[in-house]
């Protein structure tokens, strides 16, 4: 609650004219003292904290009255800050500003339900005037163009598609292209199928020739590639392909067991 500005005058004229026992006024003492006061480390902002749960209907009650927040944050403990507005902090410091009401009134913004409504035509018919006016233009325009083509409930249908992109994509990608189709008489799904389905650009693949070699054991060979230790790596033959033709006996190896029993 701000001072009074009358008490604030009389408390303001006292500086100069109330002094101590050794005769300072209240004004040079304050200026001597101001001097020595520490500064703080984030600026100060006179507002109430107060810690809320969001019940399932995505509603946070404080001081009597009833705030909305998002659907995705049903069941969770926020942050209420109140002063004038009344603040929701959410998830990763998201922030829900709000006019503060009195006791028993509601400040409820339709754009926190656009998930609930995009699957429910029925509850999206039930809450259009005040989701037209949350959610601003072009989306009024959408709906009376939709309404005389296709009836209600087949308009909600539709509209609750478009929604549904709106909620998915965001406004910077849906309400541009819903303007363009408007002005150009191009229905409204048909235009938002390409500019909702364009793949997005993908990180180049490494080739395989700018890949650092690796191995098992950190040797910084690939485990494929030959070695100095390998003599067709130094373009020499096989040594048992070479002593089989100049006719040297090649040991083998002898039989284990199981050799000897197949032999037999």
């Amino acid at each position: 609650m701000l001072i009074n500005d009358a008490l604030l005058a009389r408390m303001d004229a006292r500086l100069d004219t109330k002094r101590d026992a050794a005769g300072q006024t209240i004004g040079v003492r304050f200026t001597e003292e101001q001097r020595q006061f520490r500064v703080a480390l984030l600026p100060f902002t006179a507002e109430t904290t107060t810690v809320a749960t969001v019940s399932p209907r995505a509603l946070v009650h404080c001081e009597g009255a009833v705030y909305s927040v998002p659907c995705q944050w049903t069941g969770l403990d926020l942050v209420v800050l109140g002063a004038t507005t009344v603040t929701i902090v959410g998830r990763y410091g998201r922030q829900i500003p709000h006019p503060r009401l009195r006791f028993g009134q509601r400040s409820i913004d339709y754009r926190h339900y656009l998930p609930e409504l995009a699957r429910k035509p029925q509850a999206l018919r039930q809450v259009l005037p005040e989701l037209l006016r949350d959610l601003g233009a072009p989306f009024p325009a959408i709906w009376e163009h939709l309404h005389p083509a296709h009836g209600p409930r087949e308009a909600a249908r539709v509209f609750a598609k478009i929604i549904g992109q709106l909620e998915i994509h965001g406004a910077a990608v849906v309400v541009p292209v819903l303007t363009a189709a408007l002005a150009a008489g191009t229905p409204l799904l048909l235009a938002l199928t390409p500019a909702v389905s364009a793949p997005l650009p993908s990180a180049p693949l490494r080739c395989p020739a700018d890949a650092p070699p690796t191995t098992p054991h950190g040797s910084g060979r690939c485990r494929h590639e030959r070695t100095d230790a390998d003599p067709r790596a130094r373009g020499g033959a096989d040594p048992r392909a070479e002593a089989a033709r100049h006719g040297a006996r090649v040991r083998e190896p002898r039989a284990t067991g199981s050799r000897r029993a197949l032999a037999a």
